[in-house]
């Protein structure tokens, strides 16, 4: 597993939940 894919995997729910 790429520490670059577990970043952006963080990233994307960061988003979903600023947009709640």
């Amino acid at each position: 597993m790429d520490l670059n894919v577990l970043f952006m995997f963080v990233g994307a729910l960061n988003s979903i939940q600023k947009k709640e």
